[in-house]
């Protein structure tokens, strides 16, 4: 079983993320696997294989790093794509962190995982929605070529645990468990 722990937007900003993506679409070749509006989350940390047995303690976990979370807005960023290592690359929107309150929130899950046994993410986190995917040799869309990213947020006021299923369609989403930061007020 595979789990990542997320925020997601509201269904509001998932449709103008939506319109987002098909005037970005419009404007490259057609190629890529385009994020599904339903999809879209900003992933706090992947957590891979998990063992079922576990999943209560990663549960407790996050409860525990949500408990000192207090709402915030998350607002979208500018675009960006990075290349994987087989070549392949991913097209995305930035998320702006400000306040740091993200960033906090990010320290505060990976020490609580961290304490479960699981090793701190190596990698420098850099919170984004993947709006696409780039097989090796599809073109993916110049940056200057998008559109202005939308000028909009949401307020995060939960995390999310979800269990990532691998289909030949792609990947499935099934939500385990929500949690309510401490303070959900703005």
């Amino acid at each position: 079983m595979r789990f990542f722990v997320a925020v997601t937007p509201g269904a509001e900003l998932r449709e103008e993320l939506a319109r987002w993506c098909a005037a970005a679409r419009a404007r490259c070749s057609g190629d890529g696997r385009w994020t599904r509006p339903e999809k879209l989350h900003l992933t706090l940390r992947f957590m891979g294989e998990v063992a079922p047995e576990r999943v209560p303690q990663i549960s407790d976990a996050i409860a525990r790093a949500v408990a000192a979370s207090a709402a915030f807005e998350i607002a979208i960023g500018a675009p960006g794509s990075f290349r994987l290592r087989d070549g392949a690359s991913v097209l995305w929107l930035g998320i702006r962190d400000e306040a740091g309150a993200l960033g906090a929130l990010r320290a505060r899950l990976d020490t609580e995982l961290a304490n479960l046994g699981y090793a701190r993410d190596s990698q420098e986190f850099k919170p984004h929605l993947t709006v696409a995917r780039f097989a090796p040799g599809e073109r993916s869309p110049a940056i200057a070529e998008l559109p202005a990213s939308p000028a909009a947020g949401w307020p995060a006021r939960e995390l999310e645990l979800y269990e990532s299923v691998t289909r030949p369609e792609g990947a499935e989403y099934r939500l385990v468990q929500k949690f309510a930061f401490a303070d959900s007020s703005l």
